[in-house]
């Protein structure tokens, strides 16, 4: 073989020996892809809500924001470690003996509701207005209905809604929300608890 030849034969061997060191390497090199991951959408309406818990046995729920619209919030859920709850519809005037018709919990801009997780005391979810306070002679509420701001605390509720149902200031702003669940959903030490809208969308969180 000629020189020249013996040259070339070596540089070939020599361009194997590297492709194949290359290859070695790489085969031995974990390569790690960065992975996207995606975030839940959120719901239209967050931001527009706050969550804040002072007991274990309800919640506080308030519409905050510049918003003029209300809020359906219905058929909302709440999520805790496995267990789930669903805002109820209630009514907005309530009345003692007789069945009161059930709508949509709607709430406007510094509106808001308590959400208690056990049983109402007089059977469904209602709006809180001036006479709720006498509510209190027959039944207990947590937290109580009386908050000293212009409630009436004399006579009987049905006759009291009677004569000051058409005052301007006779709603307060608030509804007593009951999930009829059977245990709370602020259990356990710590946790963290979603409030999800009817599309099944964040809207809220709760750490506790």
């Amino acid at each position: 073989m000629s020189k020249p030849s013996q040259i070339i034969a070596l540089l070939l061997a020599l361009g194997i020996l590297i492709v194949a060191g290359a290859a070695l390497a790489l085969s031995r090199t974990k390569i790690v892809l960065p992975i996207a991951i995606s975030k839940p959408t959120p719901s239209t309406f967050a931001g527009r809500v706050s969550l804040t818990a002072t007991s274990r046995d309800y919640l506080v729920l308030t519409i905050i924001g510049s918003y003029s619209d209300p809020i359906r919030i219905s058929g909302w859920t709440l999520e805790s470690a496995g267990a789930s709850t669903t805002i109820p519809e209630g009514t907005a005037l309530l009345r003692q003996g007789v069945v009161n018709t059930q709508q949509p919990i709607i709430l406007y801009p510094g509106e808001g509701a308590i959400i208690s997780f056990g049983t109402s005391p007089v059977g469904t979810s209602f709006r809180v207005n001036t006479c709720s306070s006498l509510l209190e002679k027959f039944q207990p509420f947590t937290p109580p209905l009386t908050d000293g701001s212009s409630v009436i605390e004399k006579g009987f509720y049905n006759d009291c809604v009677f004569t000051h149902k058409s005052d301007t200031d006779f709603y307060k702003g608030q509804w007593r929300i009951f999930t009829s669940s059977s245990s709370s959903l602020l259990s356990g030490e710590h946790g963290t608890l979603v409030l999800r809208d009817e599309n099944k969308l964040p809207v809220a969180t709760l750490s506790y």
